[in-house]
């Protein structure tokens, strides 16, 4: 977990160390049945840096047709794996992000919400606990509706998880590690 501090806080990044993200026992909703877009899979290269200055690196692979795997990795660290899908709530898509322990089970899921923008960078930010009243946690369509409601609210976001996601440049990775971790 905290790896997504560095990777994502890059994307789910430096949400869950230093800020806190909305946290839920069970997802939005299931995955859609949307085909997993190969375009987004692939190395995302954080733009920011944790607070000891380290850059993150996502990797992002498809799990099945319609879900992905995020790998979340420092310099220093083992990689953080979360398993993410896409949920439809009615006007909007947000992101489900399950944490998943040793043996591949989520253990907690997150909300976030990603735009692409034109220079082909990925901005994913985090919904934050204070985000959301805390009675729709039970009711998942009502969650939804709120979302929906709430997208353009920067009051609905972690201000610590938004995260600048760029493709790597030629030269820079060198055996899925970033050349300048220089190991």
């Amino acid at each position: 977990m905290k790896l997504i501090g560095v990777c994502l806080g890059a994307v789910l990044l430096a949400v869950l160390l230093l800020g806190c993200p909305y946290q839920s026992d069970v997802p939005l909703g299931a995955p859609q049945t949307r085909v997993v877009d190969t375009w987004l899979t692939g190395y995302w290269v954080a733009d920011s840096t944790n607070e000891e200055g380290e850059q993150g690196l996502l990797e992002i692979l498809p799990f099945n047709g319609t879900e992905y795997v995020f790998a979340c990795t420092g310099r220093n660290s083992e990689p953080e794996y979360y398993r993410a899908f896409q949920v439809s709530t009615g006007k909007e898509r947000f992101w489900n992000f399950a944490e998943l322990d040793e043996t591949g089970l989520p253990t907690a899921y997150y909300i976030g919400y990603s735009t692409l923008g034109s220079d082909g960078r990925l901005s994913i930010k985090l919904v934050d606990e204070d985000g959301v009243p805390k009675e729709l946690g039970s009711d998942m369509q009502a969650l939804a509706n709120y979302l929906d409601a709430h997208v353009n609210d920067s009051a609905l976001y972690d201000e610590e998880s938004g995260a600048l996601m760029r493709r790597p440049m030629n030269d820079e990775m060198e055996n899925g590690r970033l050349r300048i971790w220089g190991d």
